[in-house]
């Protein structure tokens, strides 16, 4: 796989952290490219270089993020639960400001979907189909209904400023060890 430029990750990096700034104070419909590469300090031309238009530079940013929690995942494994949900919500935490102001647009429900999707294929490593079925439950729904939890819980984490951490996290521990593998 061939190495970026540095100086292709600088302005990538410069581009993105002005996007989020401006994410974070208004709405994305109310930001203009004109507005990003001002504040990036950029020509136009090298905006559109590495982005189709502001909506695919957050599609990348989200990925990114995406790509931060699945390495988390790969990284402290599935089997110490404890240990997981605590490096989700430290992810979580590190990142509030991004997830509250997407959650927050109604235009991003598809990322919320594919965050839902992203933990329902976590779960798959957690959750017992025997389990499910000794209870007569459907998996797939397990997983769904998991999934969406993990998200509210999320969203109740973010939103409250990491004020109910211990019980968040005693929420999803117990849970998740009711269908565990």
């Amino acid at each position: 796989m061939k190495k970026e430029d540095l100086r292709v990750i600088k302005t990538k990096n410069n581009i993105e952290s002005a996007f989020l700034t401006l994410f974070y104070q208004k709405e994305i419909d109310k930001i203009s490219v004109k507005e990003i590469t001002s504040a990036a300090q950029i020509a136009r031309k090298t905006f559109y270089l590495h982005y189709i238009d502001k909506y695919d530079l957050l599609e990348k940013i989200f990925i990114k993020r995406l790509e931060e929690l699945r390495e988390i995942c790969h990284t402290f494994k599935i089997v110490n639960l404890n240990l997981i949900v605590d490096e989700w919500l430290k992810f979580f935490y590190q990142n509030q400001k991004f997830y509250r102001t997407l959650f927050g647009d109604y235009h991003f429900k598809k990322s919320r979907q594919q965050l839902i999707q992203f933990f329902q294929e976590v779960l798959t490593e957690v959750v017992s189909e025997e389990i499910c079925r000794q209870k007569a439950l459907d998996y797939h729904m397990t997983l769904s209904f998991l999934g969406h939890g993990i998200i509210g819980m999320v969203d109740e984490y973010i939103e409250n400023n990491e004020k109910n951490r211990d019980a968040i996290r005693k929420h999803i521990i117990t849970l998740l060890n009711a269908y565990r593998i």
